[in-house]
């Protein structure tokens, strides 16, 4: 099926609010010579499952024993986010961008992510584009459901010890399953690579009304702000990512009353373009983000059900 998409167009509306408050939780940097970090698989601290982790992190080995304790002490801070429909966002421009597109139904997952390749490619205007693993998030009121629960705190997708930014080191074995030897040859090979996250709000309502999904304008980030995170599992392979510091001069958006038919939210989770202007506050490059509650809609359901997909997109040359 051909591709027809946009990214959505500036649209103000009189009854809309061009602001809200909410609440994001920050981390507190780790005291001393610890490290700030979680086990994966403990669901007291990650709301990750272990083949969820393996899926999006692949299986890079950990050289030594490993961490015997890790630090990760959040804290809420209400922070204004303001509504992205007020500008124009795009994904190779701002780190994120909404994109508007005939996505079909998501309950054939194969299928939904061949189409969102065919979207993202034509988004990024990019020769390559493979989904390599999704997760589905939905509201944890109970502890078994905690392990797909929602991110809510301010963080990366990647870290500079991530697979996506160390690639060129990495034995085939220790790449997401979703992604071959030929896949990270290609990647290699070309002028640019990414990996893409793509947030589809899926319901249970026609819209996302209360629980929502917040991007940070990389250009309001102070370098100084940022933490290291790693992320360890049982079986001495681990990950990476950022979390952050509190800083008042940090501006948020949300994308207000998302489609569950239309419309998805793309942001940079890496890209290996890392000495240009994009995304330059981190070593790896990549968009911060959270889910927050919008806590002026008091008891409106809040049993959001989410996707989230990753892709890895190639440029074989950029121009």
């Amino acid at each position: 099926r051909a591709s027809s998409w946009a990214f959505a167009s500036r649209r103000p509306h009189p009854k809309r609010r061009r602001m809200i408050r909410g609440a994001i939780h920050y981390t507190r940097p780790a005291p001393g010579p610890e490290k700030n970090g979680v086990f994966v698989g403990d669901s007291k601290q990650f709301a990750l499952t272990t083949a969820a982790f393996r899926e999006q992190h692949g299986a890079v080995r950990y050289g030594g024993e490993g961490p015997q304790a890790l630090h990760n002490e959040l804290y809420p801070v209400e922070v204004p986010i303001a509504d992205g429909r007020e500008s124009r966002f795009e994904l190779m421009n701002d780190g994120f961008g909404l994109a508007v597109a005939d996505l079909g139904p998501a309950d054939d997952v194969g299928r939904y992510k061949t189409r969102l390749e065919s979207v993202v490619r034509a988004a990024c205007r990019a020769d390559f584009a493979k989904a390599f693993a999704h997760t589905a998030r939905n509201w944890a009121p109970t502890p078994e459901v905690k392990a797909m629960g929602f991110g809510n705190y301010v963080h990366t997708d990647v870290g500079t010890e991530s697979w996506a930014a160390r690639l060129a080191s990495l034995d085939p074995g220790e790449l997401p399953p979703g992604l071959t030897a030929a896949d990270a040859r290609r990647a290699l090979a070309a002028e640019r690579y990414a990996v893409v996250t793509a947030w589809r709000y899926l319901g249970p309502d026609p819209h996302c009304v209360k629980s929502h999904l917040a991007v940070l304008d990389h250009d309001t980030l102070d370098p100084d702000d940022v933490i290291d995170f790693e992320l360890h599992a049982r079986n001495h392979t681990f990950g990476a990512n950022y979390r952050l510091k509190h800083n008042p001069n940090h501006r948020f958006y949300y994308f207000p009353r998302m489609s569950r038919e239309a419309e998805v939210l793309l942001f940079l989770a890496f890209d290996s373009a890392a000495a240009g202007p994009l995304l330059r506050k981190t070593p790896a490059p990549s968009i911060f983000h959270s889910a927050f509650i919008d806590p002026d809609l008091g008891d409106a359901p809040n049993d959001r059900q989410s996707l989230d997909v990753r892709l890895l997109v190639v440029w074989d040359v950029w121009d």
